[in-house]
């Protein structure tokens, strides 16, 4: 068992390619022998959906026309990990002066969409830049002169690479079209607790004390 953050957990054997929870069910736990090396990251795992259920229309090569679920979670930050303290933080000329770094969420920029309109359709999207560091999938707002066009994003390695297209709408116009990539999320301060010091004031000033001082 450990506790991290005030947090417990175990850790089991991965079991059999039947039963992979085999270990986890029956609570038959690894005991920590060393603290080891390096940084460990524990995880919740991903959030995933799986439906199930007949098909219409017969699979054609590698498409197999199952319906695919992109779970979208949104919520709020309630801890943050240091997981390298670094150094320099404060003021180095004066002591415990507590001057706070600045910190920023990195959530996604960068990507550029064009949409593509046929017949006042919305018909495809195409990615200009895939842009970095997006960790979950932004929200895409297509504006313009038509309406009901629902496009939703794929992302690898954090970027974009590809749009699809869920709703084409209807009566837009390919000038006046554009689509807002916005990411998720806003609000959240953040205050460092940055290293103080404890001084020793009479070491720190003994050269100043006389045999008359007492």
């Amino acid at each position: 068992m450990t506790r991290v953050n005030n947090s417990e957990f175990k850790l089991s054997t991965v079991g059999f390619s039947t039963d992979k929870e085999f270990y986890y069910r029956t609570k038959q736990y690894i005991d920590f022998t060393s603290v080891g090396v390096g940084t460990h990251s524990f995880n919740y795992p991903d959030i995933t959906v799986n439906i199930t259920g007949k098909v219409g229309i017969a699979s054609i090569g590698t498409n197999t026309f199952q319906l695919q679920v992109q779970p979208i979670v949104r919520g709020k930050i309630t801890s943050i990990h240091v997981s390298k303290n670094g150094v320099g933080y404060g003021s180095s000329e004066i002591i415990n002066f507590d001057r706070q770094p600045d910190i920023t969420v990195v959530a996604g920029s960068g990507a550029q969409l064009k949409p593509i309109i046929n017949d006042g359709f919305l018909t495809e999207v195409l990615v200009l830049k895939g842009g970095t560091y997006y960790n979950s999938p932004p929200d895409l707002i297509v504006t313009g002169d038509g309406i009901g066009a629902v496009i939703t994003p794929v992302i690898e390695n954090n970027e974009i690479i590809s749009i699809t297209v869920i709703e084409k709408g209807v009566g837009y116009t390919q000038d006046n079209t554009s689509i807002d990539v916005l990411v998720p999320g806003e609000g959240a301060e953040f205050r460092a607790d940055i290293q103080n010091w404890r001084l020793n004031l009479f070491q720190r000033h003994i050269d100043n004390f006389s045999t008359d001082d007492g």
